[in-house]
């Protein structure tokens, strides 16, 4: 039983060393010269003083803590060195391939097994068979398509263009007028420290106004507060559409502080709540390094290269740029994959919001040995994990795969998902449910009725997993009750106890 797991991101790496712990034969394939997915400093897509914008709780998988002397956010030499240290902790170097880009997959002449083909770090073309197939390359690809108008005419008349990957210092634009295009986290924080370093403040064109809180909250990390059962149940506890909505405004109303204060950041109370997090981004604002520009208010590059819009005074302006940073999203690329693949997961390249769906974002309608880990916008290190743990568990035949009508009642809500308007940031927001559902379906978290008995038992224990922010970590707890069907009446294991612990000491006590 062979496993082939192409991308060497996080989402690929914890599903090679949840294969290899099951005694399961798997080889992992990254293009790029070294592993860490967007972490890697060779691939670009962040830059070394980027930090994480959650806490390294949220940023870690279950049995490989951070030392107790971590930064809280990690910056991205940090989570690039994790990642390694991973995989040498793990003795995960044996089974992956660096160089080594996938350039094609096909059925073999069986029709069930994979035939990878790939260029190995020689230039040679190489081939081989696999009995299944994990697809871990992630959803950012590659940018997508720049919707401004005049974009030609700015760059007619000189002007650069660059995407967020390929933004690095931002003393290379102390003499520039930068546009920043999106609101993506990285967007905020690369407009950030342009707008403090350049002698022009920074225009930043959005789509529409969002939430800002800062990484640091009353002395907490913003996802002890996004990420506990607590505000999962008080998020998820409507129904009705419009009360959803307003719960959700007035929670992030409640964390973001002085959003209200920015008048160009004044969310529309009627459409689905976007945030970032940056504890520079509103007094950049205040103090007038950033200027945001809604984009209905932007008429583009006129025939000169110059923008205009209309500005906050209700008066028409046109102002010279020097520099664009788009941030305004990736697309995902999986051209690697037969067309009948594509065809299942209804592959839409151009949508960056939710282009392949998939049973509880796994799954591939009617073909058994593919599976998908955080390919969806939006992953965690505990999501990706979760999901490769089930399919790992899957491979072994310890548990079973979900039935068919499971699946195809899981796609649909799906493409529910994707047909919605207006849409969400992000497709899968309620983040701890996701994680539960899938922990059951592994036999490694208790139902409700179980838990409060183990409550009852462990009364510590009840506010480290409802309270406090929720670390992957619990779902290491007991072990699956697939393999032990006493599992849930045992002590719960004493080093995932120590990682919940320590959230408690690090965030709570101190």
């Amino acid at each position: 039983m062979r496993v082939a797991i192409i991308g060497g991101g996080p989402g690929g790496l914890v599903s090679l060393k949840s294969c290899v712990e099951k005694g399961i034969d798997a080889t992992l394939f990254e293009k790029e010269k070294s592993i860490g997915g967007v972490w890697a400093p060779c691939v670009g897509k962040t830059w070394n003083t980027l930090h994480t914008n959650t806490s390294f709780f949220s940023s870690m998988f279950s049995d490989f803590p951070w030392p107790k002397e971590t930064e809280l956010f990690p910056d991205q030499h940090a989570m690039y060195k994790y990642l390694n240290d991973y995989i040498s902790h793990f003795k995960l170097g044996q089974y992956i391939k660096v160089s080594s880009g996938v350039n094609q997959v096909d059925r073999a002449n069986d029709g069930k097994k994979w035939v990878l083909k790939w260029t190995d770090q020689q230039g040679t073309q190489v081939q081989d068979e696999f009995d299944y197939l994990i697809v871990a390359t992630g959803v950012f690809s590659r940018p997508g398509k720049h919707d401004i108008l005049g974009l030609d005419s700015f760059c007619s008349n000189g002007g650069q263009v660059l995407n967020i990957s390929d933004y690095r210092d931002a003393n290379l634009y102390r003499d520039k007028r930068v546009l920043v295009v999106g609101t993506s986290f990285s967007g905020a924080e690369a407009a950030g420290e342009i707008g403090v370093t350049s002698k022009y403040p920074v225009i930043q064109l959005i789509n529409k106004p969002y939430y800002v809180m800062k990484k640091m909250t009353n002395g907490r990390p913003i996802d002890s507060y996004l990420f506990s059962r607590e505000a999962s149940d008080f998020v998820t506890k409507e129904t009705d559409i419009t009360k959803v909505l307003e719960t959700i405004h007035g929670f992030y109303g409640m964390l973001s502080g002085q959003n209200e204060n920015v008048e160009s950041l004044v969310p529309d109370k009627s459409l689905p709540p976007y945030l970032t997090i940056s504890n520079t981004y509103l007094d950049n604002i205040k103090n007038k390094n950033i200027d945001i520009l809604l984009n209905k208010n932007c008429d583009g590059f006129d025939e000169n290269g110059l923008l205009s819009f209309t500005n906050s005074a209700g008066q028409r302006e046109k102002v010279k740029i020097d520099t664009i940073v788009f941030c305004d999203g990736y697309l995902c690329q999986v051209s690697f994959l037969p067309q009948e693949v594509k065809d299942k997961i209804r592959f839409v390249e151009q949508d960056k919001f939710l282009p392949l769906l998939l049973h509880k974002c796994v799954f591939a309608q009617d073909i058994p040995n593919i599976f998908f880990i955080g390919m969806y916008k939006g992953p965690s290190y505990g999501s990706m994990e979760l999901q490769a743990r089930w399919v790992s568990m899957i491979i072994a035949g310890q548990v079973p795969y979900p039935s068919e009508a499971e699946i195809k009642e899981g796609i649909l809500e799906e493409e529910k998902i994707r047909q919605q308007r207006p849409r969400p940031q992000i497709p899968h927001p309620h983040h701890i449910p996701y994680c539960d559902y899938i922990a059951r379906k592994m036999g490694v978290y208790p139902d409700e009725t179980k838990l409060q008995e183990i409550y009852k038992t462990y009364p510590k224990l009840y506010k480290m997993l409802y309270n406090n922010l929720m670390n992957v970590a619990c779902y290491r707890l007991w072990e699956s009750i697939h393999i032990d069907p006493n599992s849930f009446d045992q002590i719960p294991c004493a080093s995932a106890v120590s990682i919940l612990e320590s959230i408690e000491d690090r965030i709570y006590k101190s």
